[in-house]
């Protein structure tokens, strides 16, 4: 996948919800996060089997289950994915993207935490002199 957000933007925008692949550049998988696109990735023997699948038929449609972490195909094809190679970090992301958050609905969710630290802070940090 292309580094520039515009890639992620042009599929969430042409529809895509998710992107399947083996693995994904480190950019492109975090813009994948913060448009909201999930980033399927499963073994490499799971993704040729779903593109033999699509070149057979007119038409592969695919349900992928966030929750499950589970693509299938309503006609037997059934695999497991994750969102993030890192254990840790698939349960996080996997969650930002089942409750729609991003890095600054995040950041805004600690608004009260952020002023607290910002008034107990020392006067010569302060910008303004105050």
């Amino acid at each position: 996948g292309s580094s520039r957000e515009h890639a992620v933007w042009a599929l969430r925008q042409y529809g895509f919800r998710a992107i399947i692949a083996s693995s994904l550049a480190d950019i492109f998988h975090k813009n994948c996060f913060e448009n909201g696109v999930v980033p399927v990735l499963m073994p490499e023997e799971k993704v040729q089997e779903l593109m033999r699948a699509a070149k057979e038929g007119p038409v592969l449609e695919l349900t992928v289950d966030l929750k499950a972490c589970e693509v299938s195909d309503g006609h037997g094809f059934r695999a497991s994915f994750v969102v993030h190679s890192d254990p840790e970090t698939h349960g996080f992301r996997r969650a930002t993207l089942m409750e729609g958050h991003d890095e600054i609905s995040l950041t805004l969710k600690r608004a009260d935490d952020i002023g607290a630290f910002e008034k107990k802070r020392s006067a010569y940090l302060d910008p303004t002199g105050a």
